[in-house]
């Protein structure tokens, strides 16, 4: 009874004491604006939420005439803001045209990020936890370094903490459905999966691996186990929205949100942002960016009668094969969130159209693998730095330290970073085929 006694204790005080430390340095960042334009839009939706309730939100309105901007979001993301807004600030009341809650009271910017904040601490303890529960050697040393590379990373803490984004959220139901799958919950996995979907649509580069390593390891019958509980989760979820203003606009972050931005990058540092960098400025605005197909607005970046928009879903889909024969190859590897990074990173290496955010969930996903493949650690440190310079380009520097850390990596010209970017794609695919991870699937 003792020895069990502190064996709980042994796993639970480095934990408190780590998800304490992370609330501390996180408050300071509650009040202030990241991203302002981000922030005015989830106000919008989240007033929304609580003058009309939540399954109002996808109701048509008139972006012209001063109402905001449609609810481009899936809706857990949405609910989940709507939470912190409900909870700790309320409604302001008849604002002043083109006047922002969140511009005349801090309380709104902390209301919105606080449920952020509290999802980065969960996504810690995840990641602790399941450090501890798969290492057998020096346990506890692996847990506190996974749990510390998730709640002090500062890639991670400006996607949340100072941005607001809720693509913790997202990372966190990819490392859940990640973890179902190394156990062989596959079902489960597939649940967890829907979740993902239905916090946001980057949750799509993850279902071929699910899709395979069902497959092989369960057979037709547990794809369609697996695909009739994501349905019916979906269900569940959707239909009441859908019931109360209609299947297009429920479907409309789905079906409406690709190429919205129809940008070769939008300042993402990637196999784009490298190859034209030497022939196009884009250091300039987001919105400068050359097109990835022609448009009305002009003439995108062709190679022949090929756009750059379908020579990037060329190239992913290649990647896409090449991981899906790994995993179909070796089943049985216990290497599973080595696999769910190199599609993510994939995905924003490759496709057109990516935003600087967009390989957050790859550095979750690596910091994950890095328990049984520390070959990964160097990657994920490095793309660390190449993430957080690359959302800084974006988000505001009023706080000293992002300031600080911009001062210190802007001198390294842009491409570079999109350069170290692609090396680190074809380190994260060429570690793949390396045959003895770390630990191994029972």
């Amino acid at each position: 009874m003792r020895r069990k006694l502190f064996n709980i204790l042994i796993f639970l005080i480095p934990l408190v004491i780590l998800l304490a430390t992370a609330w501390t340095i996180r408050q300071p960042m509650l009040r202030q604006m990241g991203y302002r334009w981000d922030t005015y839009s989830f106000e919008e939706w989240t007033l929304r939420v609580l003058r009309g309730g939540l399954l109002n939100i996808y109701a048509p309105v008139d972006e012209n005439a001063g109402q905001g901007m449609l609810v481009n979001h899936p809706p857990l993301g949405v609910a989940l803001l709507s939470i912190g807004m409900r909870t700790w600030a309320g409604d302001p009341g008849d604002l002043p045209p083109d006047t922002h809650a969140v511009d005349l009271n801090p309380d709104y910017i902390q209301a919105l990020k606080l449920p952020i904040m509290l999802v980065d601490l969960v996504l810690a303890g995840v990641g602790y936890t399941y450090a501890y529960a798969v290492t057998r050697r020096w346990r506890g040393l692996w847990a506190t370094l996974t749990g510390v590379a998730l709640a002090f990373n500062p890639a991670l803490l400006i996607d949340s903490a100072w941005w607001g984004q809720t693509d913790s959220l997202l990372a966190l139901f990819l490392a859940l459905t990640v973890i179902a799958l190394r156990f062989r919950r596959h079902t489960l996995a597939w649940v967890l999966y829907a979740l993902a979907v239905l916090v946001k649509f980057q949750a799509a580069p993850l279902f071929p691996l699910l899709l395979v390593l069902t497959w092989r390891r369960d057979g037709a019958r547990g794809v369609m186990r697996g695909l009739i509980a994501a349905g019916v989760t979906a269900l569940l979820v959707l239909s009441p929205f859908a019931l109360t203003t209609g299947i297009d606009t429920v479907l409309r972050p789905y079906l409406g949100t690709v190429g919205q931005y129809p940008f070769v990058t939008i300042k993402a540092h990637n196999l784009w942002y490298w190859l034209l960098a030497s022939s196009h400025n884009l250091t300039g605005d987001w919105f400068t960016m050359p097109f990835d197909h022609q448009t009305q607005a002009g003439v995108g970046i062709y190679v022949g009668f090929l756009s750059a928009r379908m020579i990037g879903f060329m190239l992913l889909g290649v990647a896409v094969l090449v991981i899906s024969v790994r995993a179909w190859r070796r089943r049985d590897a216990a290497d599973e969130f080595l696999l769910a990074a190199a599609l993510y990173t994939a995905f924003f290496m490759l496709s057109t159209q990516m935003q600087v955010r967009y390989l957050y969930p790859a550095l979750v996903l690596l910091i994950f693998a890095c328990v049984t493949r520390p070959q990964v650690i160097l990657v994920a440190a490095l793309m660390s730095v190449t993430v957080v310079y690359n959302i800084l380009l974006l988000a505001s520097h009023d706080f000293p330290f992002w300031q600080s850390l911009y001062d210190a990596l802007s001198p390294i010209p842009e491409y570079i970073y999109a350069l170290v970017n692609v090396v680190l794609m074809g380190v994260v695919f060429a570690l793949l085929w390396l045959r003895r991870p770390f630990t191994r699937n029972t």
